[in-house]
C-alpha cells in the first residue's frame, strides 16, 4: 500500500494515472476498515483473519502471475490491488489490534501489548525497507510470489493457534487461556 505509486509506475502508468490509483486504494481502506467494523463482532475475529489472509494470499498470486506473465500493463493489476487493500482492511488491519488486547490476561496486558505492537511496527518498518529493494532486485512476480507465501503462512499459523475471542468478556478468555 506505502509503495502503489511505485507498483503503478513500474508497470508503464502515468504519474497522474498512478496518483489516481493510489486516491482508489485510499477509497478502498476507508470503506472496507468500515465494513470490518460492522463485521467484526457478527462474524468474529478468527473468521476474519481467516478470510482476510486467503483474499490477501489470492490477490497477491494473481498479482505474481501477472508480472511472471508480463500482463502488467491492464486494468488487473489495480484489481488486484484494490482487492488486496480490501482483503487487508476489511480484516487484519482493523481485527489484529481487537485481538491484541484481548489476548493478554489483565495482569500482563500492558506489556504483552507494548512487545506486540513494537513487534507489528517492526515488521511494518521491515516490509517497507525491503519491499522496494525486493521488487528492483527479485522482480514483481517473485516479490508479490514472497508476501502470498507469507499470507498462506499467517492463514495456518490463525488456523491452527489462534482462539475465537468474539463474544467472551477479558475475564472468560483469561480463565480458557490458563487452561491451557
Amino acid at each position: 500500500m506505502y509503495y502503489a505509486p511505485k507498483i503503478f509506475a513500474n508497470v508503464g502508468q502515468s504519474n497522474d494515472s498512478a496518483l489516481l490509483q493510489t486516491i482508489l486504494i485510499g477509497g478502498t481502506n476507508l470503506i472496507f476498515t468500515l465494513i470490518a467494523m460492522v463485521l467484526i463482532d457478527r462474524f468474529g475475529r478468527k473468521l476474519l483473519i481467516i478470510t482476510g489472509s486467503a483474499g490477501m494470499m489470492l490477490m497477491l498470486s494473481g498479482l505474481s502471475v501477472l508480472y511472471f506473465t508480463n500482463h502488467t500493463s491492464g486494468i488487473l493489476v489495480l484489481i488486484y490491488i484494490l482487492g488486496y487493500c480490501a482483503f487487508f482492511s476489511a480484516s487484519l488491519g482493523p481485527t489484529l489490534w481487537v485481538v491484541t488486547t484481548e489476548l493478554f490476561p489483565n495482569r500482563l496486558r500492558s506489556k504483552g501489548m507494548s512487545v506486540a505492537i513494537v513487534a507489528l511496527w517492526i515488521a511494518c518498518t521491515v516490509v517497507t525497507i525491503v519491499f522496494p529493494v525486493m521488487l528492483q532486485k527479485l522482480s514483481g512476480g517473485i516479490t508479490f510470489l514472497i508476501f502470498a507465501l507469507i499470507c498462506l503462512a499467517n492463514l495456518l499459523y490463525v488456523i491452527s493457534f489462534v482462539p475465537e475471542t468474539k463474544g467472551k468478556t477479558l475475564e472468560e478468555l483469561e480463565k480458557e487461556f490458563a487452561k491451557r
